[in-house]
């Protein structure tokens, strides 16, 4: 892959690798962890079998990184920091539906996090997620089911419809 190619599979897939990463991470970490995926995917360029489709295999670079950054905050809830010191009134009051959907998911394990992201918000199914992680469908299906139970909880206290 040359420079030009690059840049083309630069533009084919930002918005796709920031879609990806939105709901997992703080908004002030979302450039940063974009630009490191980036830099992987040229400096790996080398290691594309053409074993899978591009886009995968830039998805599980998506994935891999934001995995990693996760590992390495401190509180991995994020998100929820700026809202620490609020009510549950004030968070309904000052919350809108995407905001309490991403506080609810950004309460959960990065493990959880990632595999609800990727069937719920990118669409992708068990399959699909299972290959990406390289974890089995049944490990999918488990943190699917927790997370789900989690975050409908969640979003029942903040009065938030998810249906």
């Amino acid at each position: 892959m040359n420079t030009q190619e690059f840049r083309d599979v630069y533009n084919q897939n930002e918005a796709f690798v920031r879609r990806s990463l939105y709901w997992l991470l703080k908004p002030e970490a979302l450039d940063e962890v974009v630009q490191d995926v980036f830099v992987k995917v040229w400096k790996k360029r080398e290691q594309f079998r053409n074993e899978s489709l591009l886009r995968t295999w830039i998805y599980r670079i998506t994935m891999n990184t934001a995995y990693d950054h996760l590992r390495k905050e401190k509180r991995i809830m994020g998100f929820v920091g700026s809202f620490q010191n609020l009510s549950e009134a004030s968070l309904d009051e000052k919350l809108s539906n995407e905001q309490a959907i991403k506080l609810a998911i950004q309460k959960r394990s990065a493990k959880q996090k990632i595999c609800f992201v990727m069937y719920y918000i990118q669409n992708l199914n068990l399959n699909e997620i299972s290959q990406a992680l390289k974890i089995s469908e049944g490990t999918v299906k488990s943190r699917l089911h927790s997370s789900r139970q989690i975050v409908q909880a969640e979003l029942e206290k903040l009065g938030v419809s998810y249906e």
